[in-house]
Order: structure tokens, then sequence, then C-alpha cells
């Protein structure tokens, strides 16, 4: 790459606008809109501002040519925001790619806790933000829906067991009624 600026994409999820508009993984983005891309900085401001609906000019480098494509940047599907809060006092959200990435994750099924309230069930048994719930009961936790499905399966027994995973680390937190 000698001393070519970009960003290097690492990953392309299936039907994203990004495989829609030929992007590969390896390739590297090095102008959008005719804005050079020199860091991850200038390609996350290039994608804040992009509107859905309205096309962005990308150049990249492949295999060392230089190629264009058009991006058609599209409103984020409303299940990757959806989000459910109960009565243990927190807030879990899909596991996002973007989520991912700074989880420094792989593996994307389960939920992640975006807000713990103090003094809640969920903090007094050493919950965090961050935290990554794996599993309730002996039900693997999938995504947000699964999560509310099992939650309301199980409202009335007396413990509820969940998987999590922390930095990495696996543990089971119980939380008796």
């Amino acid at each position: 790459m000698g001393n070519t600026k970009g960003v290097i994409v690492s990953d392309v999820e299936e039907e994203s606008p990004a495989q829609k508009a030929g992007i590969r993984r390896k390739d590297v983005i090095i102008k959008a809109n005719d804005q050079k891309i020199g860091n991850s900085g200038d390609w996350e401001d290039s994608a804040y501002l992009a509107r859905p609906g309205e096309s962005i000019d990308i150049s990249l480098l492949r295999n060392g040519k230089e190629m264009h494509t058009k991006l058609m940047p599209e409103a984020p599907p409303t299940r990757i925001a959806k989000r459910s809060q109960n009565a243990l006092g927190m807030t879990v959200s899909n596991i996002t790619l973007a989520i991912a990435n700074q989880l420094g994750i792989s593996d994307r099924k389960g939920v992640v806790i975006t807000s713990v309230e103090r003094e809640s069930p969920a903090h007094n048994v050493g919950l965090e933000v961050g935290d990554i719930i794996r599993q309730i009961g002996d039900k693997p936790i999938q995504d947000v829906e699964d999560y509310e499905n099992v939650m309301k399966e199980i409202k009335d027994q007396g413990k509820l067991i969940m998987l999590i995973e922390r930095e990495g680390s696996l543990y089971y937190v119980t939380f008796g009624r």
C-alpha cells in the first residue's frame, strides 16, 4: 500500500449499502464525495453526514487499482435500534456491527446491556453497561426479540439465571425473587 492513506474495509455485512455498492473486505477507501479519507475519523465524519437516499461517491483501492462506486446510505433498520427495558432495571439492545467492534467481539448473538439503573436488581448483582446476555435459563438469546420472549415466559418463576459475557469471560448471575 506504500504511503497511501485511507481506511481498510474489515467487514461488509450481507445486504448492506456497502455490499450493494460492490465494496469488499480489504478495499481501501481513499475518498468520499471528493474528500480525502486519511483515517477512520475522516470516514466516520463522512458516514455521519450522509443522508439516506443521497449517494456518496466512493474512491477506493482494490489490489492496487483505483476504482469508483456509489454508496447509497439507508436508514438503519428498526431491529438494529431495538431496545428493551424491564423490571430488572436494565436496558438491552441488539448487538450491531458497530457495538461488536467497540466491544472487540465477533459473535453478535445475544443482547448488550446499554444502561443499568442504580440500586436495581441488575445493579445489585453486578451487571454493567457493555455486558452481553448470552443465555437466560437454558434458552440461548439471539436478539432483543428472544430476550423479551424469554423474560415474558419466566416472569413468574422464583429464580432467574443469566449467562453473561464480559471482556471475553463467561459467568452466571442469579436473580432471586
